[in-house]
């Protein structure tokens, strides 16, 4: 984002969850019709303290990056315990590419319970880059405490209709359900078990 050089980013890896295990809880879930889960959270601890590296630019201002690695994740997402970004500083997070970008976050997404998420980033690294002026040297705290670690069903990745439902997008098998396009609705959901999807339908 700023010029600086990729390869000396410092890297945390997160091992890959017990997939068997999941597929495990998985089938619980189906079976007794809860919500079905496609992504773990990953409990961590990483601040601007304890992990990542720092650069002075010459004009005094500083970048703090850090790169996340989950082994084998369909894509990723960041969740917050404290986040409090000083006036005119920023946060970006995108892939190793580039291709993807989230932010700049800035002062305007802050709130007042402190917990900030992002929203997802494809594929198993992501890259954390905050940029804080030098009139507001160590106002900022980013605390990162779960990464969000998807294996299936990452929304984006895979739109159409499983073959036990209706694409309603589709010709002709869609033509009966042209009143029903606009009128569902799916909330992402994230709790203690993990992360999820619920649809609701108006009558």
């Amino acid at each position: 984002m700023n010029g600086l050089e990729k390869d000396k980013i410092s890297t945390i890896e997160l091992a890959r969850p017990d997939i068997e295990i999941i597929e495990s809880e998985d089938i619980y879930r189906e079976q007794n019709g809860l919500m079905e889960l496609s992504g773990r959270l990953i409990p961590v601890d990483i601040d601007l303290d304890n992990s990542g590296d720092w650069t002075v630019l010459p004009n005094g201002d500083r970048i703090w990056r850090v790169q996340i690695n989950a082994e084998a994740a369909l894509a990723t997402e960041l969740f917050f315990s404290e986040f409090q970004l000083p006036l005119n500083s920023s946060l970006y997070i995108y892939d190793p590419s580039g291709e993807q970008l989230l932010g700049g976050y800035t002062a305007a997404n802050n709130h007042g319970s402190g917990l900030f998420a992002t929203d997802l980033i494809n594929g198993e690294s992501s890259i954390i880059e905050y940029h804080e002026p030098a009139n507001v040297h160590g106002m900022g705290v980013n605390r990162i405490s779960d990464v969000g670690y998807s294996y299936r069903n990452v929304p984006g990745m895979d739109t159409k209709a499983q073959d036990c439902e209706v694409d309603v997008k589709c010709d002709p098998e869609g033509n009966d359900w042209f009143d029903q396009i606009n009128s569902v609705v799916r909330i992402r959901t994230v709790s203690s078990q993990g992360i999820g999807c619920l649809l609701y339908t108006s009558p």
